[in-house]
Formats: C-alpha cells, structure tokens, sequence
C-alpha cells in the first residue's frame, strides 16, 4: 500500500507539472509564466515563377585585326649637321717635378774612452784561525800524572787511592782522544768539557794525598799544589 501511494503521488506531481508548462514552467520552487505567444506575420512571402533575364549570347563577332607592314622612305630635305665642338680656353700644363737632392750620411766610429773611475781589488778573505785547546788540555793532564807520582813516592796515597787517581785521569784522556778524533781538534766547548773532568780529579788527588791515611804510616800534611 505504501509503494502504491508512492507511485501515485510521483504521478499527480508529473501531471501539475505538465500542466503548468503549458503557460509557464518551475525552477527552484518559483514559477514562471510564459504568457506571450509567436505570432506569424501578416505578409505572405510569394516565390517568384521566374529567375531574371534569360542570356543570350552576343551578336558581335570578334574580327582579327588586319596587320599592314608600313614602309619607310628616305626623308628628303633633312640634313644631318655635325655639332661644332669648341676647345675651352684652359690649357693643361704638365706639372714639373723636382728632384729632391739625397746626401749620403757619414758614419763615425765611436772612439773607446776609459773609463776614470778605478776599481779596487776585491778584498781577500782570510779564514779565521780554527781554536785548538789540545796543548792546555795535554799540559794540565802531565801536571795531574806528576802530582800522583809525587804523592805516591811521598807515601801520601795507599795503594787503592793511587789506582783510583790513575783510572780517573785515564777516562780524561779516553775522552780528549774521542773528542779529537772527530776533526783533528780539540774545539772551545771540548776544552771547558775537559777542563771540569780535570777540575774534579784535582780535588780528588789533594783529598786522598791530604787525608792523614798514608801507606808509610807517618802522619798526613797538607800543601797546597797550583794545578
């Protein structure tokens, strides 16, 4: 019944509309009447029964020209008369030309002239003399040998002392032969090198020679030695 109600509503809403776009139609729920009809024109347009004037073709027939060749005659009475041609007055007269004179320069040689200033020799360099300490080394190492063989003949060093002094001053002179065998010299910080290994072997031999141990059993001295 439901569907049935359904249909039959959908068709009274097509029937209004139809019936209203007789003299009018719906949009968006607003309608508009469209009242004013077409009316035809009073005049009757006739078709004409003919098409203008029939064409006839002309009566005019097109005539090829006829060509005369003129001819041509010798004009008589004419008379070909040259033009009189006058010289202008201007006469060209060459230009003349003068030749320039060309003087063969001269070529001196240039004299040599010497020069007045005097150039000194150059300077000779002379080396500076290379520092060798070998001597004073060598004089201080004999003194130290002598001042041990005299502390031993004294009987101021025992056996011991006299042995340690010796093995002393031979490591002073290993070391004077090392240093000059590097150049053959014996240079300003190798010398002050072996001038403080001598200073301290110098206090040792007047320490042992002065110590009141001596190998004659006699009592100990003090001298003072310029080393």
């Amino acid at each position: 019944m439901k569907k049935f109600g359904l249909v039959a509503a959908t068709a009274a809403f097509a029937l209004t509309a139809t019936a209203a776009s007789a003299g009018g139609y719906w949009q968006n729920g607003t309608y508009y009447s469209t009242a004013n009809t077409y009316t035809a024109p009073s005049t009757t347009y006739v078709q004409p029964s003919t098409y203008g004037t029939t064409y006839a073709a002309p009566s005019t027939i097109y005539t090829t020209p006829s060509y005369t060749t003129q001819t041509y005659g010798t004009s008589v009475g004419t008379t070909y008369t040259s033009p009189s041609y006058n010289t202008g007055t201007t006469v060209y007269t060459s230009p003349s030309y003068t030749t320039p004179s060309y003087t063969t320069p001269t070529y001196t040689t240039p004299s040599y002239v010497a020069p007045s200033t005097v150039y000194a020799p150059a300077p000779t360099y002379i080396a500076p003399a290379i520092y060798d300490g070998r001597d004073r080394v060598r004089e201080r190492i004999q003194r130290q040998r002598s001042r041990i063989e005299r502390a031993e003949a004294r009987g101021d060093l025992r056996r011991g002392e006299e042995r340690r002094l010796r093995e002393g001053l031979r490591e002073i002179r290993r070391a004077f032969r090392s240093y000059r065998n590097n150049d053959g010299y014996i240079g300003r910080w190798e010398e002050a090198e072996l001038m403080r290994m001598l200073d301290r072997n110098s206090k040792r031999i007047r320490r042992l020679a002065n110590n009141g141990r001596v190998a004659g059993g006699h009592g100990g001295h003090y001298k003072p030695y310029r080393h």
